[in-house]
């Protein structure tokens, strides 16, 4: 089992899953969302919410700690956001990567119901074009 390093993502990870499902990488990390991020300063007053950038920022940092041998990001596809996410809020945090393919799946999970999803598109490595 792979220990996520605290500097890497702001969420609480507590618990952990890997496993390979026909031909798949799949990573399930269980977490809390802290409720003194200061994303949630401001974000909204009264009624704070974790914004889309801190949910595609944290998906991409845990992506690349798991698979280090990804290029530079190129694109976000797919990208949805179904569901706020709340400080405290219980997440399932879902990576999938088809072996060796240039890009991974992210969906964050609250009680088995998609609060966002997307999929990050890698150049591949050392290609360095803009």
């Amino acid at each position: 089992m792979k220990a996520y390093r605290e500097e890497v993502t702001h969420l609480e990870i507590l618990d952990q899953e890997e496993r390979a499902q026909d031909g798949v990488e799949i990573h399930e990390l269980r977490a809390t969302v802290p409720g003194n991020l200061r994303w949630f300063r401001g974000h909204f007053d009264g009624n704070p919410v974790l914004p889309a950038v801190v949910q595609l920022q944290e998906a991409l940092l845990l992506v690349r700690q798991i698979w280090s041998d990804l290029g530079s990001l190129r694109r976000i596809q797919r990208a949805r956001f179904q569901r706020q996410i709340l400080p405290a809020d219980s997440l399932c945090l879902r990576l999938e990567r088809v072996s060796g393919a240039g890009e991974a799946n992210f969906f964050f999970l609250r009680g088995g119901e998609g609060c966002s999803s997307g999929t990050l598109i890698f150049e591949p490595p050392g290609d360095r074009s803009e």
